[in-house]
């Protein structure tokens, strides 16, 4: 069995592990309460078994982006890490105080970060990843995106369906107000950009 199979399962079970202990703090809380140490040590496992392969992927032997794209590519990299980190580094500032309650959902968080984007963190982890592959020039890592952002976008369903449950109407007018990760101007813009990437990298373009 090669590496890559090896690495690709211990990536799926990650995020199995990252789905299953959502989905019980969605359809299970009394449990979840009851296990909280226990599920929170599984569900971390999983997130580092999940992002550390995804950091991996860059040093996984593979194509890289060449030729006059060389230092295009680095710049992007490093334009898109520090995006991520400035929404993480404020994410942190403004919540310090209140990261337990916000892990744990104990009220909803509607200010800051969360008044503008309801899953700011996955924003700044998927343009992290994004850089970090461009900044390594990684074929293989910028043609995986598209399956992170699928990933990403189960895992907020979700966890939308976890908060709609326990704040009910509350959550539905912070839906109706906040968009889910950027507005739709940016949302479509990335999307389209991250498409021009793909097809710009199976036919040879770079």
């Amino acid at each position: 069995m090669s590496k890559k199979i090896i690495l690709i399962a211990i990536y799926l079970l990650g995020w199995l592990i990252i789905y299953l202990t959502e989905l019980l703090k969605t359809y299970r809380e009394p449990f979840v309460r009851s296990h909280r140490i226990a599920v929170g040590t599984i569900r971390t496992l999983g997130i580092i078994i999940g992002y550390f392969l995804l950091f991996l992927l860059a040093f996984i032997p593979q194509p890289r982006i060449g030729g006059a794209f060389d230092i295009v590519s680095i710049a992007i990299g490093i334009a898109l890490i520090g995006i991520a980190i400035y929404i993480l580094a404020r994410f942190f500032l403004e919540w310090r105080k209140d990261l337990i309650a916000l892990a744990e959902s104990r009220y909803l968080f509607a200010t800051g970060l969360y008044g503008k984007s309801r899953h700011p963190t996955y924003i700044a982890s998927f343009f992290l990843l994004w850089g970090w592959y461009f900044a390594w020039r990684a074929v293989h890592g910028l043609l995986s995106m598209p399956i992170i952002l699928i990933a990403f976008l189960i895992e907020i369903f979700i966890e939308e369906k976890t908060l709609s449950r326990k704040f009910g109407d509350e959550h539905t007018r912070y839906r109706r107000r906040v968009p889910l990760l950027l507005p739709l101007p940016l949302s479509v813009a990335m999307i389209v950009v991250l498409g021009i990437v793909v097809i710009s990298i199976i036919f040879g373009w770079v």
